[in-house]
């Protein structure tokens, strides 16, 4: 099969005939020198110049930027260990776990911020917040008050839970007495931790995103745990209560990712654990399992639309398990259900340990792309790297859209999508694109249309207000907040 397929069967519901393939493309693309006990990466347009640039986590290594050109990536010369405000020789080598990209200050350049773990909770090490100064990186994690040298910080979260208009922080963390999860407010100066939020607790955390599942306005936050069963929070009016949602509580997980899969504006769930993995569809506040497979060493998942026919599909990240690295896995959406897919072509390596996925358009071409990193575990001595897997599914036409919102949320995290295109409507929604040590690009969003020739497109802006814009496909559209009301 190698990446064809001509027709399959699940459930008793025949697949059209499309071909999904994928390219490995990383050395040909300019992404080297990056094989590390990864601890995942971020795929995004920091320099604003509509491509998405890749910044390799490397855990306890120096970090790597890398700067794409339209498909094409060149190593930026910082290494991130030796930034003004950050002393390696004081501090130890960054044990970093999680990074991504947010806004701080209101000056539309992002900021970078990344946790770390305090040498397993027998040292410190502060985290970082990484500022674009010019030319030069600054970090002010210190004057921002989040630097947190004792937290082993596990991930983090950009999200406005309380609906004023800019980007606050939900850090997470491994156990160590005194040290739980935390919640902090952007004061638009520095952080302030939210005394009683509701979110503290004092767990060995791993994961954590965020979703407006009770499309209620604003955000919601499900966490997930080394040795406990998945907490799921609710937002009621900027306090966190702990809600039962069935089979996304009822057990332990290793990771979630959040998405509209069937269009119908109410985001649902994809789980992963070790030996399973669960799609559960968003009842309104109640969720139903619709979809299980196994699993050899689930990891990690990303929902993206692989053959731009506006439904969500999923594809799934594996690791290692006595020796070999597991294959991983594409689930593709159709009407009645999920076809899992297996192909050389996105399997990825044998050697090493599946870590995270991200996704984004790399090279600009209107399809969504794949990162997948790859590290290896302690006891395992093998030079493992990363994978650039270049989507080259012959599907539908698409429309790139990117969100200008205002200047605390320049990309509009929280936003609402409506996508008409023919008489196919869907919604979608944006976050921060974080999950498991993870971010995917939102800044420029990809929204498949099939056949159609264009679509109308309505943003509905988080804290209220409308913008309505028709898109051709093929095209890169531009909707500001205020800009075309509907």
């Amino acid at each position: 099969m190698a990446g064809m397929v001509a027709a399959a069967c699940t459930a008793g519901v025949a697949v059209a005939a499309t071909e999904y393939s994928f390219r490995e493309a990383t050395q040909e693309s300019g992404i080297t020198g990056v094989h590390s006990v990864s601890w995942g990466a971020v795929w995004e347009d920091y320099d604003g110049d509509r491509d998405p640039d890749l910044f390799a986590n490397r855990h306890y290594l120096p970090a790597r930027l890398f700067v794409n050109g339209a498909g094409q990536y060149v190593r930026h010369a910082e290494d991130f260990t030796e930034l003004p405000g950050y002393n390696p020789q004081d501090d130890g080598p960054m044990d970093r776990h999680s990074c991504a990209w947010g806004e701080v200050n209101g000056d539309r350049v992002p900021e970078l911020l990344c946790i770390q773990g305090a040498d397993k909770g027998t040292g410190s090490g502060p985290n970082q917040l990484i500022f674009q100064v010019g030319a030069r990186f600054v970090d002010r994690a210190s004057r921002w008050r989040i630097a947190r040298p004792r937290s082993r910080g596990r991930t983090l979260n950009w999200l406005d839970y309380d609906r004023d208009g800019d980007l606050d922080l939900f850090l997470g963390n491994a156990y160590r007495k005194g040290y739980p999860n935390k919640l902090f407010r952007n004061d638009r100066d520095r952080f302030r931790p939210v005394r009683a939020s509701g979110l503290e607790l004092l767990r060995h955390t791993t994961s954590s995103t965020w979703s407006d599942w009770d499309n209620d306005g604003d955000p919601d936050l499900l966490v997930t745990f080394k040795r406990h069963r998945s907490v799921a929070y609710e937002n009621r009016r900027g306090k966190f209560r702990s809600v039962d949602l069935g089979v996304v509580t009822g057990r332990r997980w290793t990771s979630a990712s959040w998405g509209d899969f069937n269009g119908d504006g109410r985001t649902d769930v994809h789980l992963i654990s070790p030996r399973s993995s669960v799609v559960a569809r968003n009842l309104g506040g109640r969720f139903r399992k619709v979809h299980a497979i196994g699993l050899s060493q689930g990891r990690a998942s990303t929902w993206f639309d692989v053959d731009n026919d506006g439904d969500l599909d999923l594809f799934l990240v594996q690791g290692e398990r006595d020796g070999v690295n597991r294959p991983n896995l594409l689930l593709v959406r159709r009407a009645r259900g999920f076809v899992r897919l297996r192909s050389a072509k996105w399997a990825g390596s044998r050697a090493g340990n599946g870590d995270s996925v991200v996704a984004a358009d790399s090279d600009l071409d209107g399809d969504t792309d794949l990162f997948v990193t790859n590290g290896h575990r302690d006891g395992i001595a093998v030079k493992s790297q990363p994978e650039l897997l270049i989507n080259d599914t012959v599907g539908g036409r698409s429309i790139s859209l990117r969100l200008v919102g205002r200047r605390f949320n320049p990309w509009g995290m929280g936003s609402r999508i409506r996508v008409r295109a023919g008489d196919k409507i869907y919604r979608r929604e944006i976050t921060d694109g974080i999950n498991y040590r993870s971010q995917s690009g939102v800044s420029v969003i990809n929204l498949g249309i099939g056949s159609a020739r264009g679509a109308r497109i309505k943003v509905s802006w988080p804290g209220g207000g409308r913008d309505c814009r028709w898109a051709a496909a093929g095209s890169l559209v531009t909707i500001r907040r205020g800009s075309s009301s509907c």
